[in-house]
């Protein structure tokens, strides 16, 4: 452990884990035996005040953790942090994003798996699914896991994979749940999203939470940070756990953290798209009080023209073969539990 500009760093991700996670699993890697473990795939269905549900892998989180690859000064969400030029926002960037959002949702609403987990009463946040898709949105990840922070604390991408970081310092942000938690059981608003696992496997792989900010809101100086010394030993035997293939017992390029899904395919269409449907900025300029025509004229400024369909059509052939594989098994090896609550009967019920 050493001392840099006032900040502790410790010599590992490991040692920093026996500071701010002494009991977690992450640390069995810490040893020259290879010893691979997975997230459990396990969701406590919770009830939300909409009458909603969601499915948590752990619903009395105490702490969320963020992992960050280096030493960053500010913690601002992807939608303001990319459209920024200096120290002003580039608003326009930061609306056609949101429209991109917007038609995410409403292409995501054409598969049967949402129009399934919908129909059953499943809270779907479509921004989060827009989030962990690599669509820019308001919201910054976190998770309730410490080993799901440490991943993408020592991993960075690299022409579509992610690859281990073996020099520099990376950082784990800590944040307490307390206050949030306590808006959402007293229905209150909040700024914690409780993603779960959705209807999609990335959100739950990784064990998913989210805030959502506004425009300038910086969560650099919120929580806890915990800084290490990135190290080849310590980041090749976490890529190697997340990397690995039960199946095949091979460590691969992929991680299971990035399963495949055809929704990611949908996500990569809509953030590369030049044409976005006509539909989607009208809802968005209908709740954000804009003029369409403004927009419109805007957008094509930026390169970006309005359609009369979406950036993605769902075919009817897909959409026939995506139900045949949601039938039987809609959430794949996700296993759902519920709590059984007992109503007392009342008197005349005894009579």
């Amino acid at each position: 452990m050493t001392e840099l500009n006032g900040k502790i760093i410790y010599d590992s991700i490991f040692e920093a884990c026996r500071h701010f996670a002494p009991y977690t699993i992450l640390l069995t890697l810490d040893d020259d035996e290879f010893r691979p473990f997975r997230s459990a795939n396990v969701y406590q269905l919770m009830k939300m005040s909409d009458c909603s549900a969601v499915a948590l892998s752990n619903p009395m989180v105490s702490t969320l953790y963020r992992g960050e690859n280096d030493v960053y000064n500010h913690c601002e969400a992807s939608i303001f942090r990319n459209n920024k030029i200096g120290v002003s926002y580039d608003n326009i960037a930061i609306a056609i994003d949101e429209i991109r959002c917007v038609e995410f949702e409403k292409i995501l609403t054409t598969f049967p798996k949402v129009q399934a987990a919908l129909a059953s009463g499943i809270k779907i946040d479509f921004m989060a699914l827009a989030q962990h898709y690599e669509l820019n949105t308001r919201m910054i990840d976190v998770s309730s896991e410490p080993e799901i922070a440490a991943y993408f604390a020592t991993h960075r991408w690299n022409k579509g994979t992610m690859e281990p970081i073996y020099d520099g310092i990376g950082c784990i942000r800590g944040y307490s749940t307390f206050c949030y938690i306590n808006d959402i059981l007293m229905k209150r608003p909040s700024k914690l999203h409780l993603f779960g696992m959705q209807c999609f496997m990335r959100p739950g792989m990784q064990h998913a939470y989210g805030f959502e900010t506004e425009q300038g809101e910086d969560l650099a100086n919120s929580g806890w940070k915990v800084y290490f010394k990135q190290t080849k030993r310590a980041s090749d035997n976490i890529h190697a756990n997340f990397h690995f293939n039960e199946k095949t017992g091979l460590i691969e390029n992929k991680s299971w953290l990035f399963p495949d899904e055809e929704v990611a395919e949908v996500a990569a269409i809509v953030k590369k798209s030049t044409k976005l449907s006509a539909e989607a900025v009208k809802e968005y300029c209908d709740m954000h009080k804009m003029t369409f025509e403004l927009i419109v004229s805007e957008m094509a400024g930026r390169g970006v023209l309005v359609s009369n369909e979406p950036a993605y059509i769902l075919s009817e052939a897909k959409k026939i073969e995506l139900a045949k594989q949601y039938e039987g098994a809609p959430y794949g090896s996700a296993q759902l539990y519920s709590g059984l609550t007992c109503k007392p009967k009342r008197n005349s019920d005894l009579q």
